[in-house]
Parts: structure tokens; sequence; C-alpha cells
């Protein structure tokens, strides 16, 4: 999709075209299935010796590998695609004679925890770059030439240990597609581009909130993970059209209007500011007070999550129930998590879900009187549960 590839079809998503070419080559076999063993999940995919040398030869001077710093025989003015590939551990050397291939579309780093030694060059030599790959790097830290890659359409820096993101990235106009996963050390997001689409974020445990401006981002279908913000808490997801997964965390901080009156008025309020009822293509919503559980043993940051309900100077602490209510989800989701609920009484009326599961910190008095709504449940888990 960033390398322009996939041709409109009508409303048709280019993602969902995208699935269809994808789902195509694992059918006639150009790619094939990659699992550690037979019934286990798949890791990857990947082409056979023969098919690979095909599509090399395809390529043909516009493509390059390097690898382990072997010698190749290439033009960089004809190259438009290239992959480093690195030993675990390894410093990352991008030779330099690549750097002179100024109309490269595409930069992969292929390893596992190596250190790019002269990186920064990157930024500034390849104007044209639409795809940039630094995943696994061990970077910890990006400077502000980043956002004169004004042709990326995609970025990767997951698993990487820079706690903030450089304030030129909101100048990546054509960036789409934004992969953050796993960046432990990540605070704060800096504005972004108007233009992005998909923003990957699942792992990121220390942050602490969404970029400013976060409503501007009308174009953003992929969001796994939603982080809401201790001062002035607000799930600011108004006209978003979100697909697949949202995890919205640290509900505890979530904030209203102290001159908002009445149950159904703070109940509005956030169904209005969320639109969880709204968004239709959404299957899987987790709801969070504190982090999600998996990190919280590896990455402590708060004591467990208390509701503060109250008023604070001009902002008031909704009640644990009004947040339920207020986060209510379209019919068609199918699988709801709520974790560390501190609420008494539990209703969600959503017939259609499929996967019910529920950890809260108190006793819920009307859990299982609740389950009779829930038409076609598969499954239903409570976790240390007292009704």
């Amino acid at each position: 999709m960033a390398e322009g590839f996939i041709p409109e079809e009508g409303s048709k998503r280019p993602e969902h075209i995208g699935e269809e070419y994808f789902s195509e080559l694992l059918w006639i076999l150009f790619l094939q299935e990659v699992r550690p063993h037979d019934g286990e999940e798949i890791i990857g995919y990947k082409m056979n010796d023969i098919i690979h040398d095909l599509a090399r030869y395809v390529a043909g001077k516009e493509y390059v590998v390097l690898e382990h710093g072997q010698p190749q025989n290439w033009l960089a003015a004809e190259i438009r695609h290239a992959s480093v590939v690195y030993r675990y551990g390894a410093r990352i050397t991008i030779p330099e004679t690549l750097y002179e291939a100024e109309h490269l579309r595409t930069l992969l780093l292929i390893g596992d925890s190596g250190r790019l030694e002269n990186g920064d060059k990157i930024y500034s030599s390849f104007q044209y770059l639409r795809v940039l790959d630094l995943n696994n790097c061990d970077l910890a830290d990006l400077p502000n030439s980043l956002g004169d890659l004004i042709c990326l359409r995609y970025l990767d820096l997951s698993y990487t240990l820079f706690s903030s993101l450089p304030k030129s990235m909101k100048y990546l106009f054509s960036l789409q597609t934004l992969n953050l996963i796993g960046c432990h050390n990540l605070e704060i997001l800096p504005s972004l581009g108007l233009n992005l689409k998909h923003l990957n974020l699942s792992g990121c445990v220390c942050l602490t909130g969404m970029p400013s401006a976060f409503q501007s981002l009308d174009k953003l279908q992929t969001l796994p993970l939603f982080v809401v913000p201790k001062l002035g808490g607000n799930i600011q997801l108004q006209g978003l059209n979100l697909f697949g997964e949202l995890n919205i965390t640290c509900l505890e901080n979530i904030r209203y209007p102290s001159q908002l009156k009445g149950l159904n008025s703070h109940q509005r309020f956030l169904a209005e500011s969320a639109e969880l009822h709204m968004k239709k293509n959404l299957e899987s919503l987790g709801l969070y007070w504190g982090l999600i559980p998996q990190f919280e043993d590896s990455f402590p940051k708060l004591p467990n999550a208390q509701p503060e309900v109250g008023v604070s100077g001009s902002l008031m602490a909704p009640k644990p129930e009004e947040v339920i209510e207020g986060l209510k989800p379209h019919q068609n989701l199918k699988k709801l998590v709520i974790n560390g609920y501190p609420g008494i009484t539990f209703l969600i009326g959503i017939s259609q879900i499929l996967s019910l599961l529920l950890s809260p910190t108190v006793e819920v008095v009307n859990i299982f009187q609740t389950l009779g709504i829930f038409c076609y449940l598969r499954r239903f888990l409570c976790k240390e549960c007292m009704a």
C-alpha cells in the first residue's frame, strides 16, 4: 500500500484489497506460512527458493539485499529498494555507496537487536523514501531531520528504546502507517501527520496520553491502544472509523466538566466524546482501569487504580458505573474485556457479544444476572470475581 501498488476499486478500502491480494498469493503458494511447529501460531510468511529466485530476477537492478557486509555489484543510481540484513546484536552499518541512491523508495533493516551506526544520514539522503523499517534497532533517539522525509508513507519503529519522538513528525504529511509496537520507554507522542491511518501502540506501557489535537486525525482506522491522560482525562475518539481492536487504559483518569449535572448528562458526555456506540467496525474492545494486566508486573507504574469520585477544580471524576454506561459499544462488537472495574453493579446491554472477559476489583453484585442478556455468548471468563 505504501508503494502505491494497490489500485482503487470503488468504495473498497485499500487495506481490504491488499488482504485479498495477499490471500490469493497464499492460495497459489507464492507465499507460505511459517510456523515453529505444526499446529502452532503463524509467525511469518516465506517464499520457497524457486519463487524467491524468480522474484529477484524480475526485480532486476532495482532491488538489492546487503547481507553481513558482503560486497555487492550494483549501481546506486538504479536502486529503488534495499534491505540490510544483520546478525543478532551486530552493529548495523549502511554502506556509504547506498547513500548515493537518491531515488531509494524502500529501506528495510532486517535482524534482531542491532545497533545502527550511521543512521542519521538516512533522513537527509533519501528524500523520496516511502517505506522505512527500523524495528528492533537499538535506537535511543531520533533526529528532527526525520521530518524531512515528506514522501514517507510507512514507518516502523517497533521495539526501539526512545522515550519520545521528534516534534517534526507532524511534517510527515504522507505518513499512513506508524508502528510503535513494544516501545516500552515511550512516554510522549508529538502531533502527527493528518493523513495517518494506522497507529500501532500495542505494548507502549509507559505512554501517558495521546498526541495533542488527536481528534484531527480523522482518517485513523487502526488504534489498538488509547491511554486516557491524567490531567483533564477525556476519550477523544469522535469521528474516527476504527477497525479491529481497541483497548482503552487508565479509565480512572477520566474527567468531565463539573457544571454537568445529573447522571444522564455524565453518561452523554462520555458517549459523545468516545462515540463507541457508533464504531460499527470494532470487533474487540478492552476497558481497563489501570494498565493491561500482562504488562503490570514487568513495568509497574502506579498502585492499583482506584476511582477518585468527586470534584477537582473545574473537572469531576465520574463513577465507574457511569463510565461503563457511557462507553457502551456498538452492537456489532464480538469481544469485550473489562479489567480492574471498581464498580458495584455491572450492566452493558450488547446481546451479540461472543466473548466476555471480566476482572473486577470489588464485589459486583449482579454479574450472573447480567449474563442473561448475552444471547450469543460462547466464552465467559470472570477472574477473581466475587459475586
